[in-house]
């Protein structure tokens, strides 16, 4: 339900020691106010980087439960074509491949790679979704600012963690 979904967009380069970790906890801080207002399920689009971080957290926080506010949150793994994690580096791929396997679904939105597969997969997070959390730096070539100017099109709610 699109009303109660989020999308991550963001770089796959995250910055490193202490600038990562307040990252993570604004990332986390975003996350638990997106449940507190009712969203329940999060899409992310299996990149390096910032995808497959906030993929992580999710699963991570899939497994508390409050005893007081019991919710089932679902995490949807968007991919732009089945081979993507090909050229990823082993740690990532391994990353990669063991968070799908946690996911509540996954969708390919194509078999093989072509031009717009990327475009394809940002298009059909911010079409599923009402909420983006993001960390984009501003730059206009790339895919995460593809996936705000798609956003700020249809009048999602942004959050930019950068």
């Amino acid at each position: 339900m699109k009303e109660k979904t989020v999308c991550f967009t963001g770089h796959r380069h995250l910055p490193k020691g202490e600038a990562l970790e307040k990252l993570k906890c604004n990332l986390i801080s975003e996350i638990n106010q997106a449940l507190a207002d009712g969203y329940d399920t999060f899409l992310f689009g299996s990149a390096e980087g910032f995808d497959l971080l906030c993929g992580e957290i999710i699963v991570q926080m899939k497994k508390i439960i409050p005893i007081q506010n019991p919710r089932k949150i679902k995490l949807i793994a968007t991919i732009p074509y089945e081979e993507q994690a090909k050229d990823f580096s082993e740690e990532n791929r391994e990353r990669y491949y063991n968070l799908h396997a946690q996911c509540d679904d996954v969708v390919f939105i194509s078999v093989q790679y072509h031009k717009d597969c990327y475009k394809n997969r940002n298009q059909y997070m911010v079409d599923h979704s009402s909420k983006v959390i993001a960390y984009y730096n501003g730059g206009v070539r790339s895919g995460t600012g593809q996936t705000i100017r798609m956003a700020e099109k249809q009048k999602l709610n942004i959050v930019n963690l950068y």
